[in-house]
């Protein structure tokens, strides 16, 4: 038995009335999409390694998604910082202990970008720095 009141009808999607917004327009290439959806990604990598190089709390900040809960970063050897908040929080506390002095930054290589439909997997490998004063010289050193 079937039934047509106004509640069954809210459910369903009326295709002839859907913002155009959502299809593709003539000149887009899907491609093109797919490569522009691509940079986007590299680039907020790019960014992200950017802010820990500078400790730049402010771009690091715009990196992340500020309203959503099952934000996660996950620090070694430490336990996954969980929504939002922590993960700021995280990268706050990261940032104000190298204030004394120590400079790390990372350099990656590897980059490896996997895109499926909306789900990307964007993976590298770090190279961390640590530059330090040893004791009696006037010097820095780098190490690897």
């Amino acid at each position: 038995m079937s039934s047509n009141s106004d509640d069954d009808n809210d459910n369903n999607i009326d295709v002839n009335n859907i913002d155009d917004k959502y299809f593709l327009s003539d000149e887009e290439d899907p491609q093109q999409l797919h490569i522009d959806d691509c940079g986007s990604l590299l680039k907020l990598n790019s960014d992200f390694y950017r802010a820990f190089n500078e400790k730049d709390l402010e771009l690091m900040e715009k990196l992340w998604l500020l309203d959503h809960a099952s934000t996660q970063c996950i620090h070694p050897s430490q336990k996954p910082c969980l929504g939002v908040t922590s993960v700021l929080e995280s990268w706050k506390s990261i940032f104000d202990s190298f204030a004394m002095g120590t400079r790390v930054w990372i350099e990656t290589t590897n980059i490896r970008l996997v895109v499926n439909g909306c789900t990307a997997i964007l993976t590298c490998d770090e190279d961390v720095y640590c530059e330090r004063f040893f004791r009696g010289q006037n010097k820095r050193a780098t190490e690897f």
